[in-house]
């Protein structure tokens, strides 16, 4: 990884409290990091553009982080799209780590397995796919 690091926090919204348990982990390592959610407010398009630049422009390490909360799509596309970028080198990042956070049922866990394997066949070494139980074991 890079000394000068800035992470992309993507992944399950709602009320799950990753980002919450993440942030001061990385603060901790002093890094630097943009998180998409809003609180208190609804989205809007200037919040899109935002997020955009930070992503594609500032951001060279995506986080996404799935949980069960999961209720959309979008999450599991960036994935994919991010790891085409690191292959392609289509923008400024440079690693994606895609990690499943807590409990599963059987079936949407063998598919989320299978968009693992799609995301390594993609990438490679420059995606870590970890499944944890709590965010704190990332840096473990």
């Amino acid at each position: 990884m890079e000394k000068n690091e800035k992470w992309f926090l993507g992944g399950t919204c709602g009320k799950t409290l990753w980002r919450d348990e993440l942030i001061p982990l990385l603060e901790k390592r002093k890094i630097d990091y943009f998180n998409p959610l809003i609180k208190g407010r609804g989205w809007n398009k200037s919040d899109e553009e935002n997020e955009y630049i930070e992503k594609n422009e500032k951001c060279n390490v995506h986080c996404f982080v799935i949980t069960p909360e999961i209720k959309g799509v979008f999450s599991i596309a960036e994935i994919v799209n991010s790891c085409w970028e690191v292959k392609t080198n289509t923008n400024v990042v440079k690693f994606v780590y895609f990690i499943i956070l807590g409990y599963f049922d059987r079936k949407m866990y063998r598919s989320l397995e299978a968009t693992m394997r799609l995301c390594y066949n993609i990438a490679g070494n420059k995606v870590k796919i970890l499944k944890l139980n709590k965010i704190q074991e990332l840096f473990n």
